[in-house]
C-alpha cells in the first residue's frame, strides 16, 4: 500500500503524466484489482484538469478511484412542476447493491463521463437511470447551471479516493413526466420528491443519509436561483 500511496501523490490527479506513463501504471495494478476495488467498473474514462479541460489520457474507473485521478461526471437535478407543490425536486435512492453510496439520497440522475460531450453522458444515464429522454424535458432541453472541481474525503479502508470534474444540468420534466419513471438498470432503488423550496432544510438535516453529489451540486443549483 505504501507504493500505491507513493503512486497516487506522484500523479498529481493526472495532472503531470502521459499516456505512455499511464499504460505503465494500469498494467503494474490490473492484477491486484479483485484485491483493491473488486465491484468497480473497468471502463476507460478520460482525465481532466481542475478547469475541466481534457489531458486525452485514458484510465480505467476502477484505477481512477484508486489513485485519485480526476475524471468527469455529469449530474441531472430534474425538476417537475407540481400544482401541489410548486417546483419539485426529483431525487433518487441509490440501489442498495450499489458499491459507492448505497441506499443513500442522491441527485436526479448522475454518472461517469465515457462519451466526448458531458451532455451525452447527462442523457444516457438519465435514460438508463430513470428511462426518461430528452422528449420528457420541457423545450427538449438539459441546462448546464456550472461545472466544478471536486476531491472526496478519501475512504482508505475502500481503497477509494475520488477526483473528479462535476458538470451540472438541470432539466425540467413535462408534468407527465413522472409517470413514465421506472429504473431500467437496477442502479435506483426509488424516488423522494422534495419541494425546491425546501432543499435548503434537507442539505442541513442529518437523518437522511446523502451522497457526496446531492451534497455539493444541490447547493449549486441553489446558488444559482439565488444570483438569478
Amino acid at each position: 500500500m505504501t507504493h500505491i500511496r507513493e503512486l497516487r501523490d506522484s500523479l498529481a490527479h493526472g495532472a503531470t503524466v502521459n499516456q505512455l506513463e499511464l499504460d505503465t501504471v494500469i498494467e503494474e495494478l490490473n492484477p491486484q484489482k479483485a484485491s483493491l476495488r473488486p465491484k468497480d467498473k473497468e471502463e476507460l474514462l478520460p482525465l481532466f484538469d481542475t478547469n475541466g479541460k481534457a489531458l486525452d489520457t485514458f484510465v480505467p474507473r476502477w484505477i481512477c478511484h484508486v489513485l485519485a485521478l480526476r475524471h468527469r461526471c455529469a449530474h441531472v437535478l430534474l425538476i417537475w412542476r407540481s400544482q401541489a407543490m410548486g417546483d419539485t425536486l426529483i431525487l433518487q435512492i441509490r440501489s442498495w447493491d450499489k458499491d459507492d453510496s448505497p441506499g443513500r439520497l442522491d441527485i436526479s440522475v448522475g454518472g461517469h463521463m465515457t462519451a466526448n460531450v458531458a451532455e451525452v453522458t447527462a442523457l444516457a444515464e438519465m435514460l438508463q437511470e430513470t428511462n426518461l429522454t430528452i422528449d420528457d424535458l420541457e423545450g427538449s432541453t438539459l441546462h448546464l447551471i456550472v461545472g466544478y472541481p471536486f476531491d472526496e474525503e478519501p475512504r482508505p479502508a475502500e481503497n477509494f479516493y475520488n477526483s473528479e470534474w462535476r458538470d451540472v444540468y438541470v432539466g425540467y420534466m413535462k408534468h407527465d413526466g413522472l409517470e413514465r419513471i421506472k429504473f431500467p438498470d437496477g442502479e435506483v432503488a426509488g424516488i423522494m420528491l422534495l419541494p425546491l423550496k425546501d432543499a435548503q432544510q434537507l442539505l442541513q438535516q442529518h437523518i437522511l443519509p446523502m451522497a457526496s453529489a446531492l451534497t455539493h451540486s444541490l447547493p449549486v443549483r441553489l446558488r444559482n436561483l439565488n444570483d438569478g
